[in-house]
């Protein structure tokens, strides 16, 4: 079934049409003009370590509760990721979360990369990919927050850089795709990869997630790179 041509439209102006960043021009100032933003970056105490899925539309929804639980994130919770046993075990994950109409598991099961709207029906309204050094980041963590919907690669917890960044191609792919907001995106109005770090100890410096980020930019049209350093 179609997506009605008026509920994209809808969903694309909810978060300013082309003009997004709605005059802060960076996703830093827009991180900044965040009240509590520390929550953003929150570790909760003692709750456990869940793995799920990159998907933008997992965020505090059906089954999550990042009130209580920590989550890291790998498209379809790792399947795609040769090292993924290895990866999860040395973060400490104790659990995984599944949910169905899994893009990533449909290129799994059908061995085809580079089209992973093929696999979905619901709709994405993903800005952005949001590229984590930290392993704690969820832009769901406070209500009505400002930050643009957008797909979460836990980049802190993938040993292979390179698979890191097939993970993001694999969000470009979908955000650019007949079920995401597809041609909206231009050079003028692109999606964005946007590394997240800060000052901690473990976390992935932001010079590193520029470089990977750029990387992957370099290859793809309508996309533009982005960071966020909490502090």
């Amino acid at each position: 079934m179609a997506i009605e041509h008026k509920f994209i439209e809808a969903s694309w102006e909810s978060f300013g049409g082309v003009s997004f960043l709605r005059g802060y021009g960076s996703f830093q100032a827009l991180f900044d003009s965040i009240p509590r933003r520390e929550r953003l970056l929150q570790t909760i105490v003692g709750g456990q370590l869940v793995a799920v899925c990159i998907d933008e539309r997992l965020t505090g929804g059906p089954g999550l509760n990042p009130e209580t639980t920590n989550y890291v994130r790998m498209a379809g919770e790792g399947i795609l990721n040769p090292n993924a046993v290895k990866d999860m075990k040395e973060a400490g994950v104790s659990g995984i979360l599944v949910h169905p109409e899994c893009g990533a598991k449909g290129i799994y099961a059908n061995g085809k990369e580079g089209h992973p709207d093929k696999f979905r029906s619901p709709f994405h309204d993903a800005r952005a990919v949001y590229y984590d050094g930290t392993g704690r980041f969820d832009w769901s963590r406070i209500a009505g927050c400002a930050l643009p919907p957008g797909f979460i690669v836990t980049r802190s917890i993938i040993s292979d850089p390179s698979y890191a960044q097939t993970e993001v191609s694999v969000a470009i792919g979908i955000a650019q795709g007949h079920h995401g907001f597809g041609h909206r995106f231009t050079e003028k109005s692109p999606f964005y990869l946007v590394g997240i770090t800060d000052n901690q100890p473990g976390s992935i410096k932001a010079n590193v997630l520029q470089r990977e980020l750029q990387e992957v930019a370099e290859k793809r049209s309508a996309v533009a790179v982005d960071l966020i350093i909490a502090r």
